[in-house]
């Protein structure tokens, strides 16, 4: 019996440089042979859409998809965010191609995995996606592997939304309390605000604009405070003359009192500055007040807009197709529309199908009963008719679960908008769930009705907030005509400088000392108090590169012992000179031990044979003083001639005798 074939395991390229794929595909297959990998690759043009590439994607069910940003690199990043943001991608593995590494930051920024330089490095562009999407298949490489105890920072990066005169909005994944003080690096104009210090004003889960888990808002500090002591005044209390010690206390209290006045001089300029600043960079600028969250599988919205309309679109506007189980998804965007597609599988070309199936349905004897022509056709559309009433009461039930959800959610009350309900008008749904924003549409997601229906929602929030605002002034006017009496409506309006996800002011980050424990060109792990979501962060040691969190071990994201969690991270965004620069680090720790033993060895030889020579030596000298004792005593020179005194006088006679 022949055994079925299993579904291949797709591996998909977006880009134009087939042959630098072709080379990455052919090691899949030679490492992993046992793998039925597939390749889909699609070259990209100038008419070449975000949109319906990502529907291309889809469609292949990837387990890897491989972004090439080094042509079309704007719709790329497009692409590539509408991936990384989508709950159907959220358990493939996303790389990035970049030709020069001053592009990893901004690419990084789309929410993929990992980023690779284009080179002749092979290795890891298999190893990393390996690591995240078949973490039981992968096979480690049996590199050197460093031995380290040394702490590092870990950064963490994190986006900013937007700036005002006091704070600054940010998103990121690390946990920072409320009320600390942390010293977040950006690039917001140091002659303005000289501190990188900020006061952690408030953090939240929800109503974020980015994939990151938390936002916050960040108190500028300003100006730092000097070390102001006592110092000065305790050494002049020791001044034993009188009238030298109130000269010198004295002075040292008019030193105190002139650096806080710097201070506070510095702080004042500083937020003048900064506040000016700031709404000279608001000019002409617009807030996109307004989320819309559009769930459609089919994403019949991406046929009705373009690039430019998207951009043109007075709301921020986001697409999924669908969302995520838990509904975290909704909780953390907090859009103020949800339009949601019925049945989104049936898709714009199988439109015609399910028209005539839902006529069969609602009228099994009507015209739409007859079969199709077409017996290809007809196997479709029975088999639509067969499944559209289960579907329908799956929709209902899961509509309910969203409903009910959403009810149970502090301060949040979206217009909720159904597409396709052919089974329940706006009224029913409202009085099933006793929820009265929700509407519903018996025709097809219309991207038209979901922006008409946003400005609406916007022109009564706007109304609202401007009564509000009235009422304020004229209850604050009443109470004290004289003090309030130039107050406007444009006093209330907090000022924001929004910032464009590509402005380099977008980008700041946070560092926290970790433990590295081990290194090897590809991968390391380290040691830390934090609990960190398996996201993409930062090292500036041994050398500036990324790490991607993969589980420690099979269904373990970390290992935790006596308080400190061990993680695990993949190295990417590195060139090939960095690669050749960490080898030559790892191999240095690596071979440390082999190096003392030999130079121990060495020592000890060197030791060992300066001995031997030292006695060989002394034994020489023994043999010398030997002989040189022994001509001594026989009266013997160096030139054979006797030395030796006669004790007979040259007369002949005895000296002795008398």
């Amino acid at each position: 019996m022949v055994k079925p074939k299993k579904k291949a395991s797709n591996v998909c390229y977006v880009g134009s440089d087939t042959g630098f794929f072709l080379n990455i595909s052919q090691r899949f297959r030679s490492g992993y042979p046992t793998i039925n990998f597939e390749f889909p690759n699609h070259d990209i043009s100038k008419s070449f859409l975000p949109e319906s590439q990502f529907l291309r994607l889809m469609s292949y069910e990837p387990k890897i998809v491989y972004f090439d940003f080094c042509k079309e690199k704007e719709k790329m990043l497009r692409l590539a965010e509408l991936a990384s943001r989508d709950p159907f991608f959220h358990d493939v593995a996303l790389v990035g191609l970049v030709d020069d590494k001053v592009d990893t930051l901004s690419c990084l920024g789309t929410g993929v995995d990992f980023i690779y330089v284009k080179g002749g490095e092979f290795h890891d562009l298999v190893y990393a996606p390996m690591s995240a999407a078949f973490p039981k298949q992968v096979i480690k490489p049996k590199f050197a592997e460093a031995k380290l105890n040394k702490e590092v920072d870990l950064i963490d990066d994190f986006r900013v939304g937007y700036i005002s005169p006091t704070y600054i909005h940010v998103e990121g994944n690390l946990f920072l309390e409320e009320g600390k003080i942390v010293y977040f690096d950006n690039s917001i104009p140091i002659k303005n605000i000289p501190s990188k210090n900020f006061e952690v004003k408030n953090r939240s889960e929800q109503n974020l604009y980015y994939d990151y888990n938390y936002c916050y808002d960040l108190d500028f500090k300003f100006v730092d405070a000097p070390e102001v002591t006592d110092e000065e005044e305790e050494q002049a209390a020791t001044i034993e003359d009188e009238k030298e010690r109130i000269k010198a206390l004295k002075a040292a209290k008019q030193h105190k009192r002139e650096q806080l006045n710097e201070f506070e001089e510095s702080f004042k300029r500083s937020q003048k500055k900064h506040k000016d600043w700031t709404l000279d960079q608001m000019s002409g600028q617009t807030e996109k007040k307004t989320k819309l969250l559009i769930v459609d599988e089919s994403m019949r919205a991406f046929s009705q807009i373009n690039e430019n309309t998207l951009d043109k679109i007075p709301f921020s506007v986001r697409f999924q197709t669908q969302l995520d189980q838990s509904f975290l998804d909704l909780d953390k965007l907090r859009p103020a529309i949800v339009a949601y597609q019925v049945m989104g599988e049936y898709g714009p070309e199988l439109e015609e199908e399910f028209q005539i199936a839902l006529k069969r349905i609602k009228d099994p004897e009507g015209e739409g009963s007859k079969q199709d022509e077409d017996a290809s056709r007809e196997e479709i559309i029975a088999a639509m008719v067969e499944a559209i009433p289960e579907r329908e009461k799956e929709e209902i039930g899961y509509i309910g679960i969203l409903i009910q959800l959403v009810k149970e959610m502090d301060n949040y009350s979206p217009i909720i908008v159904i597409f396709r309900s052919y089974f329940q008008s706006s009224k029913a749904f409202q009085g099933s769930y006793q929820y009265p924003m929700l509407v519903t549409h018996a025709e097809n997601l219309n991207i038209d009705v979901c922006l008409n229906l946003a400005k609406i929602y916007e022109a009564k929030q706007e109304e609202k907030m401007d009564k509000l605002i009235k009422d304020k002034i004229a209850a604050m006017k009443a109470k004290d005509p004289q003090k309030y009496r130039r107050l406007t409506e444009a006093d209330f309006q907090e000022k924001k400088f929004f910032l464009n996800k590509s402005n380099p002011l977008s980008y700041g980050s946070i560092k926290l000392p970790v433990v590295l424990s081990t290194m090897t060109e590809s991968e390391l792990t380290f040691k830390t108090e934090l609990h960190l979501p398996m996201k993409t962060y930062r090292l500036d040691n041994p050398l500036p590169l990324s790490i991607h969190l993969v589980p420690v071990e099979e269904g373990r994201d970390f290992l935790e012992e006596k308080g400190l969690r061990t993680y695990r991270g993949i190295i990417h965004s590195i060139s090939e000179t960095d690669k050749k620069s960490l080898r030559q680090e790892v191999n240095e720790v690596f071979f440390e031990p082999l190096k003392e033993k030999r130079e121990k060895e060495q020592s000890d030889f060197n030791e060992l044979n300066a001995k031997v020579q030292k006695d060989i030596e002394d034994e020489k000298l023994s043999e010398e003083d030997k002989e040189k004792l022994a001509k001594e005593i026989l009266g013997v020179n160096d030139d054979g001639n006797d030395d030796v005194k006669s004790d007979v006088s040259d007369d002949g006679n005895d000296n002795n005798s008398n």
